[in-house]
């Protein structure tokens, strides 16, 4: 799992099931990857046979670089009274791990919660990212040995002439 928003580096995560008759009690748990210690982590309570996540650390063979590649403010078309704001990221992900890798990639596109401002997805936005209400953009994929991916999240707010500084605050 990789949030190049917050971290330039990538988290090795599990999906678990309590495979056991009795329940896992909250608290600190040490973590082993490969029969190394790559640190301690926290768990809630986990009853028998629910489903839980646990983080093993930072892996380091899998780079993810983000970059601006647009940042912009115009007015939104001759005959409206709005201005635009376009923001652009490439996203580059590569691996040197031999076996396939899963990798959910995740960052954020801003919600807003006046009318009069909206943000949208850009037409450049690829490879098409799942997004929730709140702005989560998820891209989920396999990496390939030496491949690198690229990912571009564009977004665009509008508001009404005037409120440029509604913009600014999201810039």
């Amino acid at each position: 799992q990789s949030v190049p928003l917050l971290s330039p580096h990538v988290y090795r995560r599990a999906r678990l099931v309590n495979s056991g008759n009795a329940p896992l009690l909250a608290g600190v748990v040490r973590c082993f990857r490969d029969g190394a210690y790559v640190g301690d982590g926290r768990i809630q309570r986990v009853a028998a046979g629910q489903q839980f996540s646990q983080h093993f650390g930072s892996e380091g063979r899998i780079v993810v670089h983000k970059e601006e590649i647009e940042d912009q403010s115009r007015k939104a078309g001759t005959f409206t009274k709005k201005v635009k704001l376009v923001k652009a990221f490439r996203i580059t992900v590569k691996s040197v791990i031999d076996e396939e890798v899963p990798l959910e990639l995740i960052d954020r596109i801003p919600v807003s919660s006046v009318d009069e401002v909206e943000v949208v997805l850009g037409d450049e936005t690829a490879p098409d990212p799942s997004v929730d209400e709140d702005g989560i953009v998820r891209w989920t994929m396999s990496l390939q040995k030496d491949q690198a991916q690229v990912f571009v999240l564009q977004w665009i707010a509008t508001a009404p002439r005037g409120d440029d500084a509604i913009l600014e605050r999201i810039r």
